[in-house]
C-alpha cells in the first residue's frame, strides 16, 4: 500500500529547492517492506525545535545497519542494471549515497560492514520480493558488490546531488566528489571482508 499526503506549501516554490521537494509525503507499507532487525528510537521534528514544543516520541524503526546494507545493495542495482535509459533517469538516487556516507559514520555503518549474514539477507529479500531481470542481486556480495557510480552513472548522479544538496541537506554540505571517496572506502572495506 502507499499513502499519498498532500499539505500546502507555506514559501515560495523557489524556497523549496526547485522541483526536488515536492508537496507530498509518500509512505509505502506492505509485505514487501523489510522489517527486521528493529530498535525503538526517540525522534523529534524540526518544525517543533523550532517552536520549541518538542517532545520527543519513541517508534520502532528499521535498524540502521539493514538501512545501510539496502542502500548499498539499491547502489549495487543501479549499477548492474542493464537498462540504456537509466543514465537519463536520475531518480533521486543520489540520496541514498548521502545516506549510505552518514551511515557508514556512524555505529551502524560499522556493524553493517562487518555483517555479511545480513548483507545475505537483504540480497535474498530484493531478489524474492523485487525481483526485476534487469538488475544483478545475486552478485551484491562482498567480493563483488558495485556501489561506487560507474562512469556512465557519475554525471547523472552529480547533478542529481547538487539538486538534492539545494534544499535537503542542512548544515555543512559535502561535496560529491568527497561521498565518492568515502564509498571508495566502504566498498574496498567490504571487498576485504
Amino acid at each position: 500500500m502507499t499513502l499519498y499526503i498532500h499539505y500546502p506549501q507555506l514559501l515560495e516554490k523557489s524556497e523549496y529547492g526547485g522541483s526536488y521537494v515536492k508537496p507530498v509525503v509518500k509512505i509505502e507499507a506492505g509485505v514487501r517492506s523489510a522489517r527486521v532487525p528493529t530498535i525503538k528510537k526517540q525522534i523529534d521534528s524540526f518544525f517543533e525545535q523550532v517552536l520549541e514544543k518538542s517532545e520527543p516520541i519513541e517508534v520502532e524503526i528499521l535498524r540502521p545497519d539493514r538501512t545501510f546494507l539496502e542502500k548499498a545493495t539499491i547502489l549495487h542495482a543501479e549499477n548492474s542494471r542493464n537498462e540504456p535509459t537509466r543514465i537519463e533517469k536520475r531518480n533521486y538516487m543520489s540520496r541514498h549515497i548521502y545516506d549510505l556516507v552518514k551511515l557508514y559514520h556512524s555505529e551502524y555503518g560499522q556493524m553493517a560492514i562487518n555483517d555479511l549474514e545480513l548483507l545475505v539477507d537483504v540480497v535474498r529479500h530484493k531478489s524474492t520480493f523485487y525481483k526485476d531481470n534487469k538488475t544483478d542481486y545475486e552478485n551484491a556480495t562482498p567480493s563483488s558488490i558495485k556501489i561506487v557510480p560507474s562512469l556512465e552513472l557519475n554525471d547523472s548522479f552529480k547533478a542529481d546531488y547538487e539538486d538534492m544538496a539545494k534544499s535537503m541537506i542542512v548544515g555543512n554540505v559535502p561535496s560529491y566528489e568527497e561521498l565518492i571517496e568515502v564509498l571508495k572506502s566502504v566498498q574496498n572495506t567490504l571487498k576485504s571482508n
